[in-house]
């Protein structure tokens, strides 16, 4: 994971931190000169770049959604979801009803990846 400065949707810092912690103390140190009310402490924010990549990605069109038990998601939501690799997700989809895909325990035997 890596994290950021942002003012709105640009980096404002062109630098990343390993942690959400070093980044907000970078920012804190940024703001320190300002009062409360001042427009950069309600604009700039640390930012985890690898959530912000995926609402990019599932803004686009083209990302698939599934509807399933009245949960409307895209299927690297289902599958963080549910447990399941992307691609565990993607291969099961491609041989399995949607019902039955999103459903079905996995395969006892095999070590599941876990997203960090």
């Amino acid at each position: 994971m890596s994290f950021a400065i942002f003012d709105g949707a640009r980096p404002y810092v062109p630098r990343k931190w390993d942690t959400r912690v070093e980044a907000a103390s970078e920012l804190l140190d940024l703001l320190k000169g300002y009062p409360r009310d001042h427009e950069w402490r309600q604009r700039l924010r640390v930012v985890d770049l690898d959530e912000l990549r995926a609402a990019k990605v599932e803004g686009r069109r083209g990302v698939a959604r599934i509807e399933h038990d009245g949960r409307n998601l895209t299927v690297r939501e289902w599958a963080t979801a549910i447990g399941l690799t992307y691609e565990g997700l993607r291969s099961r989809l491609a041989r399995l009803p949607v019902d039955q895909a999103l459903t079905a325990p996995a395969s006892p035997g095999r070590p599941r990846k876990v997203a960090a």
